[in-house]
């Protein structure tokens, strides 16, 4: 999994004006069983990774994705983008049918 540099910066941002933000604080992504392929992804700011979690490092941000998840979500980047149409986070992972 990587993490564009304008993902970091928005992880960033959002953490800094979260109330409970340690130097542990991170974004958690992952997958869950729902939607219309049978899986939805998760997207949320967590204060602590899992003991098991696989953490990536990025432009000083971290994004955690559990082992379960990180099979599924292999060579995905994650991005940030802001257009007239669409403001936030974008997953673009390469196993998505």
């Amino acid at each position: 999994v990587s993490v564009t540099e304008a993902a970091a910066k928005a992880i960033l941002a959002e953490l800094a004006k979260r109330t409970t933000t340690t130097d542990k604080s991170g974004f958690r992504l992952g997958v869950k069983a729902g939607g219309c392929s049978g899986l939805a992804y998760i997207m949320e700011f967590e204060d602590h990774p899992r003991d098991d979690d696989k953490t990536v490092d990025a432009f000083g941000a971290k994004v955690f994705i559990d082992p379960k998840s990180h099979v599924f979500l292999a060579g995905t980047e994650l991005d940030y983008i802001r257009t007239l149409m669409k403001t936030g986070f974008e997953i673009k992972n390469p196993q998505q049918k």
